[in-house]
């Protein structure tokens, strides 16, 4: 494989965190998943962890879901109402209140004779909803 094929080959790559699910990986870690031929491929700082033949992948899915901090709310509540009063309180609130994404993709492959769900999540900020269409696209 040329230099070329390889740095194609990275650029396809989707940069995740391995949340569990795989009998044979135990603990949570940001993995790069990367097609070679018929396998889906999960590395970690470039050294192959786990190879999935796609025949075995029985499907995708994004399973959304969001959170609102109560105390980043609380605080923005207290700000707010400091600086600007009553009015300032509900603002404060409502901004404090925002939503955090913590969506998560589950791939379902048949491992031996049970199916496992292998679930990935969002890396730092990243959100893991903006990274699925490329996630899928490894799998066509």
């Amino acid at each position: 494989m040329g230099l070329l094929d390889k740095l194609k080959e990275q650029m396809s790559q989707v940069k995740l965190t391995y949340l569990g699910g795989y009998p044979d990986l135990a603990r949570s870690t940001i993995v790069y998943v990367g097609r070679e031929g018929d396998n889906l491929n999960l590395y970690k700082m470039g050294k192959l962890l786990v190879s999935i033949p796609i025949s075995s992948i029985r499907g995708a899915r994004l399973e959304r879901a969001s959170s609102r901090s109560v105390g980043k709310a609380a605080l923005g509540a207290v700000a707010g109402g400091v600086i600007a009063g009553p009015l300032g309180m509900i603002a404060g609130g409502a901004l404090g209140a925002r939503k955090k994404k913590e969506s998560t993709i589950l791939l379902t492959i048949q491992h031996g004779s049970a199916e496992v769900e292998i679930l990935f999540g969002g890396v730092g900020k990243d959100d893991v909803e903006k990274k699925y269409p490329r996630f899928v696209n490894l799998l066509k």
